[in-house]
């Protein structure tokens, strides 16, 4: 005897579901550009060239500033006690130049070792040697200005104790002049910047390295 059984459809196969996919972290921005896998430098903010410069260009500025009043007031006084030296121990006006002399070139000296410094200070922030240049320019402003103004009551001084003696004062003036040319323009704006580049080359050249991080 036959049995009447209704095919019975095949069973279906419940899909599994779809696995998250997981999202890829990003690469650095080094990575993608240079394309160094695991690395990535330190990422800094670091104030302008022209900002350091003018910054260490002040600070040495005063510095500056400070000396040159110093060394203003102790050759006044030194220039004031010329004659009681000379009568006490018996000097020559020959010996008197040359202390004179050396009292000038131990502040030039001096300067220079500040132009220096700034020029080093400079270049080791930046890296660079152009915001050493740049910082000695700003110091020379701050020299050149405080110079100009003593110089000024100097000879608004000298004037009035030479008053009526005209040949005196015209010999002064032109001493003053040649002076004050010499002083600011070679011995300052010249060799004081250039010696500050110097400075600045040093500066360059020990500057630490910036520091990368590594990522994984």
């Amino acid at each position: 005897m036959l049995q009447n059984s209704t095919p019975t459809p095949p069973e279906r196969s419940t899909p599994l579901p779809a696995q998250p996919q997981q999202p890829q972290p990003a690469a650095p921005f080094y990575q993608e550009q240079h394309g160094y896998p695991g690395y990535s430098p330190l990422p800094t903010q670091s104030p302008s060239t022209g900002k350091i410069a003018l910054k260490y260009g002040l600070i040495f500025g005063a510095i500056l500033v400070a000396r040159l009043i110093i060394g203003y007031v102790f050759t006044l006084l030194f220039n004031q006690a010329i004659p009681q030296i000379r009568a006490t121990y018996h000097l020559p006006v020959s010996t008197i130049a040359i202390y004179s002399f050396l009292l000038t070139a131990f502040f030039t000296f001096l300067d220079w070792i500040i132009y220096f410094l700034a020029g080093l200070f400079a270049a080791r922030q930046t890296r660079k040697i152009s915001p050493a240049v740049f910082a000695c320019l700003w110091a020379n402003l701050c020299y050149s200005v405080v110079s100009c103004l003593l110089t000024g009551i100097s000879l608004v001084y000298t004037m009035s104790i030479f008053a009526g003696r005209s040949a005196l004062i015209a010999s002064y003036l032109t001493s003053a002049g040649i002076n004050f040319a010499v002083v600011l323009i070679l011995l300052h704006i010249g060799l004081g910047t250039g010696i500050g580049a110097l400075g600045g080359l040093l500066g360059k050249n020990i500057a630490p390295r910036q520091t990368p991080y590594f990522t994984r």
